[in-house]
């Protein structure tokens, strides 16, 4: 599930002091869906994504990247040979 994207969600609205009842709202979905989320506990949707990194404020593209390399694609894959996700 997706580690990397759950931290980069969790930094990131944390960085941004929102809290997780306001990004769940803004987003349309639970509390309790983004807690899990954001500890790579639960799969999300590409909809969903990108409503969370709407609401949060986030890079999408790189939100995209990391939901990748959580599903196994290889750097490679991503152009990321060079670059460290």
């Amino acid at each position: 599930m997706g580690v990397r994207l759950g931290e980069y969600l969790k930094e990131l609205r944390k960085d941004r002091g929102l809290g997780i009842s306001q990004v769940a709202r803004k987003a349309g979905c639970t509390r309790s869906y983004l807690y899990l989320v954001e500890r790579g506990k639960r799969d999300v949707s590409l909809r969903t994504l990108y409503c969370l990194v709407n609401a949060i404020g986030g890079d999408f593209n790189y939100a995209l990247q990391l939901l990748a390399l959580d599903a196994g694609v290889p750097p490679e894959a991503l152009g990321l040979e060079n670059r460290k996700a």
